[in-house]
């Protein structure tokens, strides 16, 4: 193993498990917002990225340690990647749609349409 191997691998030991609580901390704030569907989205992400840890420590594991689905490291962590980065554009898409006076446009996928 190298040094940057190593460094690679701790840096992964640091941030996978952040990304779903950060991601479900946040989708409890967007909860209070009753206009929007980010706390859907958020809950949804959360949930895969949090199911995809626990795929990854219990039948992945670490580099070098045998289990039984250790060749699948590199699936499952570009698994939560892909659920993480969905939900960081999902979420900028409301941003994005604001006009120059600061006022929210309407951004289909996620504005309630009034009965």
């Amino acid at each position: 193993a190298t040094t940057a191997g190593g460094i690679h691998t701790a840096a992964g030991f640091l941030l996978f498990p952040w990304i779903p609580v950060v991601i479900l901390g946040l989708a409890l704030r967007f909860r209070r917002d009753a206009r929007s569907r980010t706390y859907l989205v958020s809950l949804v992400a959360g949930l895969c990225c949090f199911v995809a840890i626990a795929f990854f420590l219990s039948l992945v594991g670490p580099p070098g340690f045998a289990r039984p689905l250790s060749h699948l490291t590199g699936l499952v962590q570009r698994v939560e990647l892909l659920a993480f980065f969905t939900w960081m554009a999902l979420i900028a898409l409301p941003a994005a749609s604001r006009s120059g006076d600061g006022r929210s446009m309407p951004c289909p996928s996620f504005t309630r349409v009034a009965p």
